[in-house]
This record gives C-alpha cells, sequence and structure tokens, in this order.
C-alpha cells in the first residue's frame, strides 16, 4: 500500500465524525396537548442549549458524551431524558404544569405614607 497513513487518517475522521449524538423532537403540554414554545434544552452542568421554536419544534447537537437532556420552561415541571452518546434519537417530552396554590396576594400602590408627628 502506498498511502498507508492517509488510509489511517481517513478512517479515524469518519469514526470522529459518526460521533456526534444528534437529538431532535416536538414539546407539548401534557394535559392540553398544545405545542411549547421558547423551551430550554441543554445538557444538565453545562451552558450549552437551544430552545423550542414556534412549533415546540427542538434539535441539538454535540459531540461530547452527555447521557441527560433537560427541558425547562416557566410554568412546567423541569423534565430530564436520558440519551444515548453518539446516535441520533428523536425524543418528543410532554411536560407537566407546575400549579402551585398562592395563599396570599398582596397588591400596593407602590406610593409611601407620609408620617406626621
Amino acid at each position: 500500500m502506498k498511502y498507508p497513513l492517509l488510509v489511517i487518517l481517513l478512517f479515524f475522521s469518519v469514526l470522529v465524525k459518526g460521533q456526534n449524538t444528534i437529538v431532535r423532537g416536538t414539546i407539548t403540554d401534557a394535559h392540553t396537548n398544545q405545542i411549547l414554545s421558547l423551551v430550554s434544552v441543554s445538557f444538565p452542568g453545562t451552558s450549552s442549549g437551544v430552545s423550542s421554536d414556534s412549533n415546540g419544534k427542538y434539535a441539538i447537537t454535540t459531540g461530547k458524551t452527555y447521557t441527560e437532556l433537560k427541558f425547562t420552561s416557566i410554568g412546567y415541571k423541569t423534565v430530564t431524558r436520558i440519551i444515548i452518546a453518539g446516535k441520533v434519537q428523536l425524543i418528543n417530552v410532554k411536560m407537566q404544569p407546575d400549579v402551585q396554590a398562592l395563599t396570599t396576594v398582596n397588591i400596593s400602590s407602590g406610593k409611601r405614607k407620609r408620617y406626621t408627628n
């Protein structure tokens, strides 16, 4: 073989390219099945992530070996899903509303009363 180093480099470049993890899916409300836009999708412990679009769809790609994906949105419980590193995956998520009962509501005008002696 005339160019063994070239063959080895090409082989390793194919292996490295094949290690990307790609996760796609749609995010919906678990009760109403309405699409949820602007949901944060990230790898736990990192600042890298994406947001779902106006159709509730997301796609995130990484070359690292993360094993979890976290979905967060205001008014919904955080969802964590297990992913397989180095694979292309479709993960659709249904998020549960985070309903908390309010015990007291205080409404004020924002003006202070003047005290006189």
